[in-house]
């Protein structure tokens, strides 16, 4: 029999639990495999394409060594209490917790495949919060139907610091970080995988790179997951250096006015227009079913209207932490650089009007 805490055993669950195969011609791939590894117990789960392992303490009288249904298994423990046992029992897994007990049915682990998450050489060690800071500035510029490189995060390190950069086609985002590594590089990240990092909580991210694969260590958990292979686009071009219209305005102001006008927003284009004029911003949306407006005191000078996919925009200027941001433009079919005091620069592409 194995006694162990349920937050404990719910939070090394939920932690491998998404590198399970969804669907797929093996049917095992869904399962977590459970294994005792002295007085604590080990789970695996890997779709073969990324992989997790985490281990749990536990009180363990009898070691277990069992394939598991990761949806099952998750939804058992949350509804548990807090203290539960567990013992195998012919080809099932008897999961109690007071008077409640759970019989699961397991699988043969031979059938299982072998996940290695060896950390050969120096791995690079970054501050957790300086890398989880990195992914939420630009995980959500990346682009979830594709399997190339936009569907990855642009990992960049070297001798002077080292930075994230997405983008999906309609945007682009780019946040530095200073401090050396050690090494130069540059690897491009599944977004999965980094979605999977960014839960944890920890003091640091220890990195190891191979030839196809890098591993994530944070604590006692780690990530495996291939290295997306590509040429990255050279997005250090696409950022324009001069732009001669700069328009600052109060970050929260313009999210609000944002969100409020959206909801005159075609669904299908979600058009913003932006008319700048001196220390004027007037936000105009419209749809069908009637129009509506909003207006921001800002420090510009000249006029300009421009259009943006408001989507797009709120999710960058949400990324960003500082109380003012900068828009720069050139004009109305350019490329516009928001900035922020917080080394994160986030790149729109403005929309086409109609008749303009």
């Amino acid at each position: 029999m194995i006694t162990l805490e349920k937050t404990a055993f719910l939070n090394g669950i939920k932690a491998v639990k998404s590198s399970t195969a969804k669907v797929g011609l093996q049917p095992i791939l869904s399962n977590i495999h459970i294994k005792c590894i002295g007085q604590a117990l080990e789970l695996t789960a890997t779709d073969l394409n990324s992989s997790a392992r985490t281990i749990v303490e536990a009180n363990i009288a009898t070691p277990i060594d069992v394939c598991v249904n990761a949806e099952k298994l998750e939804n058992i423990v949350a509804r548990l209490g807090e203290v539960i046992t567990l013992e195998l029992k012919d080809a099932f897994l008897e999961i109690k917790s007071g008077k409640t007990r759970f019989n699961c049915l397991t699988l043969n682990t031979e059938d299982y495949p072998e996940v290695k998450f060896d950390i050969e050489g120096e791995a690079l060690a970054l501050p957790m919060i300086d890398f989880v800071n990195g992914i939420n500035k630009t995980i959500f510029a990346t682009s979830p139907e594709v399997l190339n490189v936009l569907n990855g995060v642009c990992f960049t390190f070297g001798q002077d610091g080292y930075e994230f950069a997405s983008t999906d086609g309609n945007r682009l985002c780019q946040i530095k970080f200073e401090g050396s590594v050690g090494k130069e590089g540059q690897f491009i990240i599944p977004r999965k995988t980094l979605l999977d990092v960014a839960k944890n909580s920890n003091d640091e991210v220890k990195i190891c790179l191979g030839n196809k694969d890098v591993v994530f260590q944070i604590g006692s958990t780690f990530f495996k997951t291939r290295l997306i292979n590509g040429v990255f686009p050279k997005y250090q071009q696409l950022i324009p250096q001069n732009q001669p219209l700069n328009a600052t305005m109060k970050r929260d102001e313009l999210i609000k006015a944002l969100e409020k006008v959206a909801i005159m927003c075609d669904e299908r284009t979600s058009t913003t227009v932006f008319n700048f004029n001196n220390n004027e911003l007037n936000i105009v949306t419209s749809c069908e079913n009637g129009n509506a407006e909003d207006n921001l005191e800002i420090w510009f000078e000249g006029e300009l209207k421009i259009a943006f996919n408001y989507r797009y925009l709120l999710e960058g200027i949400k990324a960003m932490t500082t109380e003012d941001i900068t828009f720069c433009m050139s004009n109305a079919l350019s490329a516009c650089v928001i900035k922020s005091d917080d080394n994160f620069t986030f790149l729109a592409m403005p929309m086409q009007l109609r008749n303009e």
